[in-house]
């Protein structure tokens, strides 16, 4: 820990604020009856750094036996009302104002992800961090829904007015409340 002078006298600086947070994946009852996606997301932060976000879901639906990765839009929608559906939650999460994009990009949503690639197996393990996302203050994602969307994220760059708003990517066929938890308990979510 840095040592640091208050007054001419010596003092501790307060460590960093630490969250961990979870989000359990479940089907949107609403959405096609042929494919379901359940699942862990966890996302991990030191205040000031950037968000870590690990996906641990597992997809079941009737692909044809060519298809190889299929493409779904990942974002936070504007509130945690996933009582009945998914379909509550509203749009992305865009305090800024900003037009939808990829999560490189420099001009999105807060909430904008991209896409998350889940193989034929169905089954996707991976991990990201992301510099403008945050667990703190007025842009937190705590409480917020998280969704995996039906159709493959344009990330705004086909320029019409669902590309800008949330890349076309179609139905929200799984959602989930992002919720803060005790340090250490994110992990054990994660363990099989």
């Amino acid at each position: 820990m840095e040592v640091m002078f208050c007054n001419t006298k010596p003092c501790v600086a307060k460590p960093p604020m630490y969250r961990e947070a979870i989000c359990r994946m479940a089907k949107n009852p609403t959405y096609n009856t042929d494919y379901s996606i359940n699942g862990v997301v966890t996302l991990k932060q030191v205040s000031g750094q950037p968000l870590k976000v690990y996906v641990d879901i597992t997809s079941q639906s009737k692909l044809t036996a060519d298809s190889k990765l299929r493409k779904h839009g990942f974002h936070i929608h504007q509130t945690g009302d996933i009582r009945d559906t998914c379909d509550a939650s509203g749009s992305h999460f865009n305090p800024e104002g900003m037009h939808h994009g990829d999560i490189s990009s420099s001009i999105r949503h807060v909430g904008d992800f991209g896409n998350l690639m889940i193989p034929n197996n169905g089954k996707l393990v991976t991990s990201f961090e992301d510099k403008k996302a945050t667990l703190f203050g007025e842009e937190s994602f705590l409480g917020r829904s998280m969704i995996i969307h039906a159709l493959e994220d344009d990330l705004g760059l086909k320029g019409d007015s669902g590309s800008l708003m949330d890349g076309n990517s179609g139905a929200m066929a799984a959602c989930c409340v992002v919720t803060l938890v005790k340090e250490g308990v994110a992990d054990d979510m994660m363990k099989p």
